[in-house]
């Protein structure tokens, strides 16, 4: 499964934002320190409520993906960098990945594209989405 997110070009992209907004946030997600997603492809390695957890991070140009994705007017090649976050089928890895965009989405104004359904998500659809899939792992 993935996602993408689309951020301004001035977002930061280290794990070291992500941990410092999610401190006091539920789920308890604790993310690799000192990587930059800009950089980083593949595995990102998370701790989710103190297990062991993660979802694969790559950063893609907005050019390679703007003739497939539904018009937006917020976004353009010369203003976006997208997060792509894919993982598999555990609920854990689904949790990290929804919570990851909620993050982006709601403290970097981020825009949350899912490809499966052909469609880009509210933030309240994003708390949504990581509602369910955490709703009986607590």
């Amino acid at each position: 499964m993935e996602l993408f997110i689309f951020l301004a070009l001035d977002v930061p992209l280290g794990t070291n934002d992500l941990n410092e907004v999610a401190k006091n946030l539920e789920p308890r997600v604790v993310y690799e320190e000192n990587v930059n997603l800009e950089k980083h492809s593949g595995f990102l390695p998370v701790t989710l409520r103190g297990s062991k957890s993660g979802v694969e991070t790559y950063s893609i140009g907005y050019s390679s993906l703007e003739n497939y994705l539904p018009k937006n007017e917020s976004l353009n090649s010369s203003n976006t960098k997208v997060l792509q976050l894919r993982w598999g089928s555990s609920q854990e890895e689904s949790i990290v990945a929804f919570y990851t965009a909620s993050l982006f989405s709601t403290h970097f104004n981020g825009v949350v594209f899912d490809p499966m359904s052909g469609v880009y998500l509210k933030e309240n659809q994003v708390r949504q989405a990581l509602s369910t899939f955490s709703e009986g792992t607590e």
